[in-house]
C-alpha cells in the first residue's frame, strides 16, 4: 500500500465538520451554560491570576492550600479542568490596544518612534504571547432542572474557593465570550472573523450578538467551526492551521512550582489542559490497591528474570522503585492522611502553520517538558479525542489518566504571574515574567496619582517624560504642568509646542500667591487663608506654625484685602503681596506681629531683589504644556517657590475639570516637599484634592526615605494609584519593601538593576481586586527619535 493511500485511508473523512464539534447547545439563560454530548454541561470562567511566582514561600503555600481545599470540596460527579492558552498577540491586537494611533498631525513621527520602541521590546523577539487561563466545571445529568441547581452550587464553590486566594478572581464567561474563545482555537490564524464591526459615533462596535445569530438560524457549531477539518494519525489540520495533540504519560512528583508556567511560556501557540475528576472512595481504594499490587508484581517478575540470568534479584530498577514509592504514597493518602484521590489527565495542543514548523514546535516542547520532569507523548490515532478533551466541553475521551492525591494535584496548578493589559492604558514596558506589554489606564483607578522612585542614574526623569509624552500623544485634550528643579524638561516641552517659564528669585516672572478664583475650593477665602498661613510660617522660618497673635493678624489682613474681589469677582481686583503687607504693617501691636511684617517685607521690598512674588501674576498658563524651570532658585528657596506655584496652578486645574480636561502635574525632586511638616501636611491635602478635579499628579524622587520619614509622605504613598520603582539603594529598598509589603522575590527586580528596569506597583481599586506588582523592562535604542528628545544634555545624572 502506498504511503499516500495509507494517509488517505487514515483520514477520518466520514466526519463532517459539525459532527466533530461536540457542542449540542449553548444557552443564553443561564448565560455561559454549554451542553456537549452525553448530557455533559459546563460553565467556564476566566481566571485573574494571583502573583504566585513573586510570592514568598509562605504565601505560595497559602495559595496552594486554598486551591487544595477547593479541589477537595468537589464530589465525584464534578469535572474540573483548567486550560492555559498561550497565543501570539496579533498585529491587529497590537495596533488596536498597544501602539499609538497616527492622527496625521506633526507629532506622528514621535508616535512612530514610540511604536518602534514597543515593537522592538515586545514583538521583534517573537515573545508577544498572552496567556488566557480558563477554568471549566462540568457535570453529567439528563435532568435539566437538576443541572441548573447543581451548577449554581458548583459555581459558588469554585468562585468562593478561588477568591479565597489573595489576588485571584474568577469572571464568568458569557455564552458569546465562550464561543469566541472556542472559535479562537479552531481558527487560530483567523480569530473572530464571524464578528462584524460597524462605526457608531466614531467608535468600532460589534453588531454581532449570540442572540441575534441564533435568531437568524445559526447554530453554535457554525459560529466556531473552521473552514475545513482533517484528522491524521498524528496531527490535525483545520483550514491552514496544523495542530498536534499530546498527553502527559509520566510526571516527576517533585516538579518545581514554576514548571508549568515555564512550559507554557513558549514562542509558539499552545493550549495545555489539566483535567481532574475525583474518584469515589470505594473505587479509590480498589484502584490504589490494584495499582500497588500491579507494581509489586512487576518487581517480582523483574527479580525472577534477573535471578534466571544469574544477577542478584535485589537490583530493582529505579523506575520501578519510584513507581512503588508513588503507589505506596497514594495508599497512605487514603488510609493515613485521609486525602481525596483524583484521576488526572494532562493534554497539550501544539499549533503551527505547516508540518515542518509543527515538528519543530513539538520537539522543542517535549524537550523542555522533559527537563522539567514531565514526559509528553503524541497521541497517535487519538488526535481528535485529545483535541476535544482540551476544550471546555467537560469531556475526557481518552484513557490517558493517572491516579493522584490532592497534594499531587495541586503541584500542577494554573497560577503563575500577573499581567496588566488594560485598554487605553499607559505603556510601562514589557512584563519580565510573561513578555506581554504592561498597559494600565491611570484614569480607571480610585485616584490618578503616581510616584516614580529610583536612585540617581536609573532613568526616573526619562520614565516620567516617556509617560507624559505617551499620554499627550494619545489624548491631545489634556494639559501638562511640570515643576522642573533641574532644567530637564525643556526640550520635550518645546517639541510639543509648550512653554518653558524660567523661575528665579530676582527674575522677570512674577507669581502672585494671592491669586484666587471662585473654583478655588469649597470656600475660596477660607481655603486661601489656610494656604497663606502656611506660607507665612515658612517666611518667618517658624515651621511649627504661627503664634495665635500672628494668625489673627493674617486673618485680619486676608479679610480686608479680599473685600473688593468678593464684591466684583474681577481678576483686576485680586490683591497682591504688597496689598497684604500694607494692611498688616498698619496693625502691628507686638513683637510677634513685627516679626511677621519684617519677613513679608523681605519678599516685597526693592532692597531684597526678590521679585518672584511681587505684583500680579504675569505668567500665561493657557498653554497645554508648561514647564517651570526652577534651576536658578537657591536650595532654601525651592520648596517655598514650588508650593506657591502648585497653589497658583490650582485655578487652572479647577477650570480644566469643568471642561473635562485632565491635568498632569509633574513634581520632580518630590522629596523637597517633605522637609517641613507644614509643607508635607499641605501636600497631602493637595494630593487628595486633585483626584476630585481630574488632576494627575506625579512625584519623582531619588530619596523616598525623606518622603516616608514623614507621616504625610506615607499617606501620599497609600493614596497613589501607581508607584514605579526603579533600582534603589539598599536603605531606600528596605523602606519601600516595608511600606509596600513587597516580597524578597519582588525586591530582586529593583536591586542593582540597569536603567529602564524595575517594578510597577498598582494599588487595588474599584476594578482591580488586589494590588499588582509587575516587573518590567523598557529599553530604548539610542538612535530612536524619542530617546534623543527625552535623554537631553540637560540630564546630568538621571540617565
Amino acid at each position: 500500500m502506498s504511503k499516500k493511500l495509507k494517509n488517505e485511508l487514515n483520514l477520518k473523512a466520514h466526519h463532517s465538520i459539525e459532527s466533530s464539534i461536540p457542542i449540542e447547545e449553548i444557552y443564553l439563560k443561564p448565560d455561559g451554560l454549554l451542553k456537549s454530548i452525553n448530557n455533559r454541561y459546563t460553565m467556564s470562567f476566566k481566571l485573574e491570576d494571583p502573583n504566585f511566582l513573586l510570592s514568598d514561600s509562605e504565601d505560595q503555600r497559602t495559595i496552594l492550600n486554598s486551591y487544595k481545599t477547593m479541589l477537595n470540596s468537589f464530589d465525584e460527579n464534578v469535572g474540573f479542568q483548567f486550560s492555559i492558552f498561550n497565543s501570539k498577540l496579533s498585529d491587529t491586537y497590537m495596533a488596536d490596544n498597544v501602539y499609538y494611533k497616527y492622527t496625521g498631525d506633526k507629532n506622528d513621527y514621535l508616535r512612530k518612534s514610540l511604536n518602534d520602541n514597543i515593537k522592538k521590546n515586545i514583538v521583534d523577539d517573537n515573545k508577544a504571547y498572552s496567556k488566557e487561563k480558563i477554568i471549566t466545571i462540568s457535570l453529567e445529568n439528563a435532568n435539566f432542572e437538576k443541572v441548573l441547581n447543581d451548577m449554581k452550587i458548583m459555581e459558588e464553590v469554585v468562585k468562593t474557593g478561588m477568591e479565597n486566594i489573595e489576588g485571584s478572581k474568577l469572571v464568568n464567561l458569557t455564552s458569546s465570550e465562550l464561543l469566541r474563545y472556542i472559535n479562537s482555537i479552531y481558527n487560530l490564524f483567523h480569530k473572530n472573523e464571524y464578528i462584524s464591526k460597524s462605526k457608531f459615533l466614531g467608535k468600532d462596535i460589534e453588531i454581532f450578538t449570540l442572540e441575534n445569530a441564533l435568531k437568524q438560524g445559526c447554530s453554535a457549531k457554525e459560529l466556531v467551526q473552521p473552514s475545513s477539518m482533517e484528522f491524521q494519525n498524528n496531527y490535525i489540520k483545520f483550514g491552514d492551521l496544523y495542530i498536534r495533540a499530546l498527553y502527559l504519560s509520566e510526571l516527576n512528583r517533585q516538579i518545581d512550582v514554576e514548571s508549568l508556567n515555564k512550559l507554557c511560556s513558549q514562542d509558539f501557540d499552545l493550549l495545555l489542559t489539566c483535567k481532574l475528576q475525583q474518584e469515589e472512595i470505594d473505587e479509590s481504594i480498589k484502584a490504589v490497591r490494584s495499582n500497588l499490587l500491579n507494581i509489586e508484581g512487576q518487581i517480582i517478575d523483574n527479580q525472577k528474570k534477573l535471578a534466571k540470568d544469574g544477577i542478584s534479584g535485589d537490583l530493582t530498577p529505579s523506575s520501578l522503585k519510584l513507581k512503588r514509592e508513588e503507589a505506596q504514597d497514594l495508599n497512605d493518602s487514603i488510609f493515613i492522611r485521609d486525602e481525596k484521590i483524583f484521576n488526572q489527565s494532562v493534554y497539550v495542543l501544539i499549533f503551527a502553520s505547516n508540518l515542518d514548523e509543527l515538528k519543530e514546535n513539538t520537539d522543542k516542547f517535549k524537550k523542555i517538558a522533559k527537563g522539567k520532569g514531565m514526559y509528553f507523548i503524541v497521541g497517535d490515532i487519538l488526535q481528535e479525542e485529545i483535541f476535544n478533551s482540551c476544550l471546555p466541553y467537560g469531556l475526557n475521551q481518552t484513557t490517558f489518566s493517572r491516579l493522584i492525591d490532592t497534594e499531587g494535584a495541586v503541584a500542577l496548578n494554573p497560577f503563575s504571574s500577573q499581567d496588566l493589559m488594560q485598554l487605553n492604558g499607559d505603556y510601562y514596558g514589557k512584563n519580565k515574567l510573561t513578555n506581554n506589554p504592561i498597559m494600565f489606564d491611570l484614569m480607571s483607578g480610585d485616584n490618578y496619582s503616581s510616584l516614580i522612585l529610583g536612585e540617581s542614574g536609573k532613568g526616573k526623569s526619562f520614565k516620567a517624560k516617556e509617560q507624559v509624552l505617551g499620554r499627550m500623544l494619545k489624548n491631545l485634550n489634556r494639559d501638562i504642568i511640570v515643576l522642573d528643579p533641574n532644567n530637564e524638561w525643556g526640550d520635550l516641552c518645546r517639541k510639543l509646542s509648550g512653554e518653558v517659564i524660567d523661575i528665579s528669585a530676582g527674575g522677570n516672572n512674577h507669581i502672585n500667591m494671592f491669586d484666587i478664583d471662585m473654583n478655588y475650593g469649597n470656600n475660596p477665602i477660607a481655603d486661601k487663608q489656610d494656604f497663606i498661613l502656611l506660607i507665612m510660617s515658612q517666611m518667618i522660618h517658624n515651621f511649627t506654625g504661627l503664634s495665635a497673635t500672628q494668625r489673627n493678624l493674617v486673618a485680619k489682613g486676608i479679610t480686608h484685602i479680599y473685600k473688593k474681589w468678593m464684591y466684583s469677582k474681577k481678576d483686576s481686583d485680586i490683591p497682591t503681596l504688597e496689598d497684604f503687607y500694607t494692611v498688616i504693617k498698619e496693625n502691628v501691636n507686638n513683637s510677634e506681629h513685627k516679626e511677621l511684617v519684617e519677613a513679608v517685607e523681605f519678599y516685597c521690598s526693592e532692597e531684597s531683589n526678590v521679585n518672584l512674588f511681587k505684583g500680579k501674576t504675569d505668567v500665561n498658563l493657557d498653554n497645554h504644556f508648561i514647564v517651570f524651570n526652577l534651576m536658578d532658585l537657591g536650595a532654601d528657596f525651592k520648596p517655598l517657590a514650588m508650593q506657591v506655584l502648585l497653589d497658583n496652578i490650582w485655578t487652572k486645574i479647577c477650570k480644566n475639570r469643568k471642561k473635562g480636561v485632565p491635568t498632569d502635574i509633574i513634581i520632580d525632586e518630590f522629596h523637597l516637599m517633605f522637609l517641613l511638616d507644614s509643607t508635607a501636611e499641605w501636600m497631602k491635602k493637595f494630593w487628595k484634592m486633585l483626584r476630585k478635579f481630574l488632576g494627575c499628579p506625579l512625584g519623582i524622587t531619588q530619596d523616598p526615605e525623606d518622603m516616608l520619614s514623614n507621616i504625610n509622605g506615607r499617606a501620599i504613598v497609600q493614596n497613589s494609584s501607581t508607584i514605579t520603582c526603579l533600582s534603589l539603594k539598599p536603605r531606600n529598598l528596605e523602606i519601600i519593601k516595608e511600606e509596600l509589603n513587597l516580597t524578597e522575590k519582588q525586591c530582586e527586580y529593583i536591586k542593582k538593576k540597569p536603567a529602564g528596569e524595575g517594578i510597577l506597583y498598582v494599588q487595588a481599586n474599584k476594578k482591580l481586586k488586589d494590588n499588582y506588582v509587575i516587573p518590567f523592562n523598557n529599553q530604548f535604542s539610542t538612535d530612536n527619535e524619542v530617546y534623543k528628545i527625552i535623554n537631553t544634555t540637560y540630564i546630568r545624572s538621571e540617565i
